[in-house]
């Protein structure tokens, strides 16, 4: 899947979904979007639905958190472009393992003294810090250390 946008020169490889009133619409759409992608899928409203939401999950908290991060780093006077290739890595490994088997950090480690460490670095920077918070919760709870 990806976000079409008006400003974009090319469609790069792409996941396309497609539904119609009938099984001949469905077939023409497919055959159609099979023009420009080898990766058609039919989905339902339903389905639909739930990949538009699951496209927001991943893809827009996800660009969020690195917005948190890259606000941090300019107020800390971090160059923020030094973090592209741990997050290029890290897309990449997504496709060679499951992303519960592939979390890492102090959260998955129930490692509380590096937690309180970074929650003291997040004290000046409260929404970040929430998230922070809300994130090791679920993580915690997650990965069975739920006492760290």
């Amino acid at each position: 899947m990806k976000m079409v946008r008006k400003n974009m020169a090319h469609l790069a490889p792409v996941t396309m979904v497609v539904d119609g009133d009938s099984p001949e619409t469905v077939a023409e759409l497919s055959a159609f979007a099979s023009l420009f992608t080898n990766d058609v899928i039919v989905a339902g409203d339903e389905k639909r639905a739930k990949l538009h939401m699951l496209a927001s999950f991943t893809l827009n908290f996800t660009n969020h958190l690195f917005h948190l991060a890259a606000d941090y780093c300019e107020k800390e006077q971090i160059d923020f472009s030094l973090f592209y290739p741990l997050i290029e890595a890290s897309v990449q490994r997504l496709r060679h393992g499951h992303p519960k088997d592939l979390q890492a950090g102090p959260a998955s480690r129930g490692d509380s003294k590096t937690i309180a460490k970074h929650l003291k670095l997040l004290e000046m920077h409260p929404q970040a810090a929430g998230i922070y918070r809300a994130m090791t919760e679920s993580i915690l709870s997650i990965s069975g250390n739920n006492n760290p």
